[in-house]
């Protein structure tokens, strides 16, 4: 399966690093899981920087990464299954809540820490008919995910809704 990912061009050098999600956290992990965010198709994954960022001058900086990882190795979790999670553990926030909600991450870690599958395909919390794919890089087949291409394709000035003075 093809994933792609926006990363900025001073990261190119290694695309495959979980390091911000780590350092930071995630909708899908705590803070200190490298968690490799990447998503089904290039406009969701356009949508998922625009959620946070939406000035020109950052948008800019954006590059398209495609990535294979495989078929095999990836179990996709529906909105069915996230809403059933919701009421289970009777969390107070859904699944797609604007602020990181901790079922997310209570269920991404869960499923980190499992080593089940190399990827994790969930809905996207802006558009759930798309997904995105959570990656393990920790995992022992994590070897098999290879980067396909870099392209020049990166965020348009016309998706910016503050333009830099």
């Amino acid at each position: 399966m093809l994933v792609y990912r926006l990363i900025k061009e001073k990261y190119l050098a290694d695309p495959l690093s979980a390091e911000g999600a780590a350092k930071v956290g995630g909708r899908w992990n705590a803070e200190g899981t490298p968690m490799l965010y990447t998503s089904a198709n290039a406009a969701t994954a356009k949508l998922e920087i625009l959620a946070g960022v939406n000035e020109y001058a950052t948008l800019a900086e954006f590059k398209l990464i495609c990535i294979e990882i495989p078929d095999d190795n990836l179990y996709m979790m529906s909105v069915d299954e996230l809403v059933n999670a919701q009421k289970t553990m009777e969390s107070a926030l859904a699944w797609d809540a604007d602020i990181r909600p901790e079922l997310t991450v209570d269920l991404g870690e869960t499923w980190f820490n499992s080593m089940g599958t190399l990827a994790l395909g969930v809905p996207s919390s802006l558009s759930p008919h798309d997904y995105n794919i959570l990656i393990n890089t920790t995992h022992p087949d994590f070897e098999q995910v290879k980067v396909r291409k870099v392209t020049n394709e990166g965020m348009g000035q016309r998706l910016a809704t503050r333009h830099s003075k």
